[in-house]
């Protein structure tokens, strides 16, 4: 299994993408059972605040570009709308990236 950190934060994306992409508190286990139903993922955890939404995920395949398409689908975002603001960390990288967010260093 691949691990994969997605999302846009204060430093990647304007306030008004970042608002786009909010998962609202009432909406978070839909969105979350709708993301773990797609094929190629297996485990998923989504963190929205408003600084930041993030999607880390346990992949079976490195299709990071179904992730990508996902989210980009699940708010009705154009590819051109999203893609420049989003960063990808992968395995390694991404529990480094999730560690640093949890302690406040990022």
């Amino acid at each position: 299994m691949s691990l994969l950190a997605f999302g846009i934060n204060h430093k990647t994306a304007p306030v008004d993408i970042r608002e786009r992409v909010a998962f609202a508190p009432g909406e978070l286990a839909t969105a979350l059972k709708k993301l773990v139903s797609c094929p190629h993922i297996q485990e998923a955890a989504i963190v929205s605040t408003c600084n930041r939404t993030e999607l880390y995920c346990g992949l079976e395949s490195d299709d990071v570009q179904a992730i990508v398409d996902w989210f980009r689908e699940y708010h009705k975002l154009d590819r051109r709308d999203i893609e420049p603001y989003i960063y990808l960390h992968p395995n390694d990288a991404a529990v480094r990236h999730m560690l640093r967010v949890a302690s406040g260093l990022d």
